[in-house]
C-alpha cells in the first residue's frame, strides 16, 4: 500500500518521529492499520513516536475499534500538534 511504502521509507531513512497528515484519508483498511502498527512499534523502539494529524471521523472510528487510539496521538490542529510533538 502507499501508506506502508511511505512509512517504511521514512523508517529506512532513520526517522523516529513522524506526524502523519491524514486530512486526505477517508478510511483505513487492514493493510493501513497494519502499516500504522508496524511503524508505531519501530518508532517506539527507536525512542520516537508516530502521531496523526486531522484523521477523518471514519479513521478515528477505526482507530477506536482496533484500540490504536490508546497509543497513537491524534491532532486536529497543526499548531497544537507541532507544539506537543
Amino acid at each position: 500500500s502507499e501508506l506502508r511504502d511511505k512509512l517504511e521509507g521514512l523508517l529506512a531513512a532513520g526517522r523516529s518521529a513522524v506526524l502523519l497528515d491524514c486530512s486526505g484519508v477517508d478510511t483505513l483498511d487492514s493493510f493501513g492499520v497494519g502499516a500504522l502498527v508496524r511503524a508505531w512499534v519501530s518508532m517506539r523502539r527507536r525512542g520516537g513516536r508516530l502521531a496523526l494529524l486531522c484523521p477523518s471521523s471514519r479513521v478515528t472510528e477505526i482507530l477506536h475499534f482496533v484500540h490504536l487510539q490508546k497509543v497513537l496521538d491524534c491532532y486536529d490542529d497543526l499548531t497544537v500538534a507541532l507544539r506537543n510533538f
